[in-house]
């Protein structure tokens, strides 16, 4: 290349949806460095836009700033290279195009580039970067219902954005080497697109054409081309779009050169004037009314995230609810739980009381016999004294009544059966004891002092039961001896 430039940029230019992803992508499998930062493939792009992230922004805010859109017809304002907008975008494209400071050759694609190439023309002369532009054609119509089936744009709007792309980027390139590429070319014949594209552009490939020809006929796919033309509902172009369409196929077929491209476009920029403004008026409102639809939503995605909020602080407040009704019903396990046990301890208590009144009723009992003990004791003792005396008084008359106890064999006799009936009453009587023991064995348990009086009395009994039967052999001797006196 007999120039002083070490660096050369391709620039793709095309209308959206023309096929300039897939231009692009074959450039850079031929060695042309697109960058780091790619914009990831999409729904309506499966393949991939390829196309610099940073670049892309820059350019939508810059077409903002001018009161402008991707999807605008109007001519940019007069003058707009010199406004702050242009000025701080070209100093932003420098910025991130110093990523591609060691790559020989490099290309960007992205369709705004039609609009803005006069900005890259000053750019790339900052960066001393040779320009080459590669035009990628597509029918309009096919364009159009592309567009048509993504963003709902009708189809005669994307006519006339596809004039004005192409228009304005012939206008713009004509300083520095260009070529055409068809996209129907493309699928059809990569080789010779390829081939022509160094041939008119004076580039040599990093990567031959027969090395990167696995590559490129794997990433080409004609399946992945959803809008053809051919049938019958086909509708003729506008004569200006058509003789712009036809004169652009003739350039990438090696017919006519740009002058026939250039015509079209000067009679298309003579007769823009004449209805570009009242479109510019339509436009204008069509962006007020995007600018209110705009707040709009941004009111719904505020009140959206308003009622996230609540939403969330309504989940919070139903974990709470949730955990509190746990809690409840914790509790009301628990306090069921305490009312059994309740219950439990009344029943139990209950029972308790019937125990300790019956165990008050055997302790009455208890008291009752041990006074009816006590008061026969009191009586066995006032009887006990009394035969006492009565002994010492059978004393002294028993040396009286010796001789007069041998004349009482026979009354001694009668008194021996007596004394055996008294016998069989007091075995009765032990019998009575044993009963009375029994019982006071069944209140030892609950009253110890009882039995305690009880043993003792029985002592005191049983000398009671042997004075009374010395009693009674003495009252027996006593009433012989008062018959023999």
């Amino acid at each position: 290349m007999a120039d002083n430039h070490t660096h050369h940029a391709i620039l793709v230019l095309g209308m959206h949806r023309s096929g300039t992803s897939a231009v692009t992508r074959v450039i850079n499998l031929l060695g042309a460095d697109l960058g780091g930062d790619l914009l990831p493939p999409a729904e309506d792009n499966a393949l991939g836009f390829w196309e610099h992230r940073g670049i892309v922004k820059i350019h939508e805010e810059l077409l903002d700033a001018l009161g402008s859109s991707w999807h605008s017809v109007q001519p940019l304002p007069a003058g707009w290279l010199s406004t702050t907008a242009a000025i701080t975008a070209r100093g932003k494209l420098i910025d991130t195009l110093r990523e591609f400071s060691n790559a020989p050759l490099w290309a960007v694609k992205d369709p705004r580039l039609c609009r803005l190439l006069p900005l890259w023309l000053l750019v790339l002369d900052d960066l001393n970067v040779r320009a080459h532009a590669v035009f990628v054609v597509r029918h309009p119509d096919e364009v159009g219902q592309s567009l048509l089936t993504r963003d709902g744009i009708p189809l005669a709007h994307t006519r006339l954005l596809w004039l004005q792309h192409l228009v304005e980027a012939e206008a713009a390139s004509r300083d520095f080497s260009r070529v055409v590429i068809s996209y129907d070319d493309l699928l059809r014949d990569w080789r010779g697109c390829v081939q022509r594209m160094g041939s008119e552009l004076l580039l040599q490939w990093p990567v031959s054409i027969s090395e990167a020809r696995s590559s490129v006929e794997q990433f080409l796919n004609p399946g992945e081309r959803h809008h053809k033309l051919g049938g019958k509902n086909d509708t003729p172009l506008p004569e200006l779009a058509q003789q712009a369409f036809q004169s652009f196929i003739a350039k990438a077929n090696g017919g006519e050169g740009w002058d026939r491209v250039r015509k079209v476009s000067e009679i298309y920029s003579v007769s823009a004037g004449i209805f570009l403004d009242e479109i510019g008026i339509l436009e204008d409102r069509i962006r007020a009314a995007e600018e209110q639809w705009r707040l709009a939503a941004q009111r719904v995605l505020e009140s959206e995230a308003t009622l996230s909020g609540a939403k969330a602080e309504w989940g919070h407040t139903a974990d709470l609810l949730r955990e509190s009704e746990a809690k409840q019903q914790h509790a009301t396990e628990q306090w069921h739980a305490t009312v059994e046990m309740v219950q439990t301890a009344e029943a139990s208590l209950k029972y308790a009381q019937e125990q300790w009144e019956h165990t008050a009723g055997l302790l009455r009992e208890s008291e009752a016999k041990q006074q009816h003990a006590t008061e026969q004791w009191h009586a066995t003792v006032e009887l006990f004294q009394a035969t006492e005396a009565s002994l010492k008084y059978a004393q002294e008359q028993w040396g009286i009544t010796a001789e007069t106890a041998r004349t009482t064999n026979d009354q001694l006799g009668q008194t021996r059966e007596q004394l055996t009936k008294s016998e069989e009453s007091l075995r009765d009587m032990a019998s009575e004891r044993q009963l009375a023991v029994a019982q006071l064995g069944e209140l030892e348990a609950s009253h110890e002092v009882a039995l305690a009086r009880v043993q003792q009395l029985e002592r005191r009994l049983r000398w009671v039961l042997c004075g009374g039967i010395v009693v009674v052999l003495l009252v027996a001797v006593t009433a012989f001896c008062f018959r023999a006196i």
